[in-house]
């Protein structure tokens, strides 16, 4: 009598508890994506009024394709130089780089109404990334040329940007 009696207590204690759990779609504390990022980005994206479009595709093997289309009537200028962003509840954060990257100083040009496709390997300059909503930015500039005669420090300013996400850290350092 007393080990039946024993077994109700446990199964009515097991019942109850049941109710607590929480179901398999149900975001939890241990579920809730994490930012692997402290700096918020404060930069500022051009709108789509300046004709430069910017895509991204990112690939398995760690190269990401990216496409720069210049659909101004200007020529447009852009370096090697770029940064990386994770978005984390509506605000962008830095992905800092790996420790001693350096982007040489150069600049290319594509001319009004063209594009160009670059490859990038984004394990040589940062870390794994971890699964996520990034984007890419590049600086780039519009001038009417760039040629001897023009300074390219006057030329106008953008940043520009382009989304894509990771959903597993298929993107390493080799």
């Amino acid at each position: 009598m007393v080990v039946l009696l024993f077994c109700g207590v446990i199964l009515f204690g097991m019942a109850s508890c049941s109710d607590n759990v929480p179901e398999q779609s149900e975001t939890t504390i241990e579920t809730m994506p994490i930012n692997p990022y402290q700096e918020k980005s404060d930069v500022e994206i051009a709108d789509d009024s300046t004709g430069i479009v910017l895509a991204a595709a990112v690939n398995s093997d760690q190269v990401m394709n990216l496409t720069i289309k210049n659909n101004s009537t200007r020529h447009l200028g852009y370096g090697d130089l770029y940064s990386l962003e994770y978005a984390y509840e509506g605000d962008w954060y830095k992905v800092p780089l790996l420790p001693n990257v350096a982007f040489p100083m150069v600049l290319y040009e594509i001319d009004p109404g063209k594009e160009k496709t670059l490859e990038i390997v984004i394990g040589w300059t940062h870390d794994v990334l971890q699964p996520g909503h990034y984007r890419i930015v590049k600086e780039v500039s519009l001038a009417d040329a760039f040629d001897d005669d023009t300074d390219p420090r006057m030329a106008d300013r953008y940043n520009i940007a382009a989304e894509f996400d990771i959903s597993d850290p298929a993107i390493t350092n080799s």
